[in-house]
């Protein structure tokens, strides 16, 4: 699992929690918009307790719900429900911010252990 690093905040940011840059490929499920389930594979930028930032393959839209697959420093793998907050795009292609959904208790212990591997 690669190495997080703390995003410095800009002084007019008001998140909630504290991000990391996070550089990961993440395999995740959602609903299409006529129903069927995707397998899409995301690239993490950067994730916090509430949520995460990525780089999609394909466009999404607020409000869509994801299943994550985040890894485990023990090679097993946590699942997440996470919905959409903010999309946009840029040079790298389609972005997505998300929200985690019903948050475990333990995901900060659970991100406090990939900082410390």
């Amino acid at each position: 699992m690669e190495t997080l690093t703390m995003v410095q905040p800009d002084v007019a940011e008001r998140r909630r929690y504290p991000r990391w840059k996070w550089n990961a490929e993440l395999q995740t499920i959602y609903v299409s918009s006529e129903g069927r389930r995707i397998i899409e594979m995301i690239r993490v930028v950067d994730i916090s307790k509430g949520g995460l930032g990525a780089v999609t393959r394909d466009e999404h839209t607020e409000g869509e719900h994801f299943v994550l697959g985040l890894p485990e420093p023990s090679g097993r793998t946590r699942y997440v429900h996470a919905k959409v907050v903010r999309t946009w795009n840029d040079d790298t292609g389609p972005h997505i911010g998300m929200q985690f959904v019903d948050v475990p208790a333990d995901l900060g212990v659970w991100l406090n252990s990939c900082l410390a591997a």
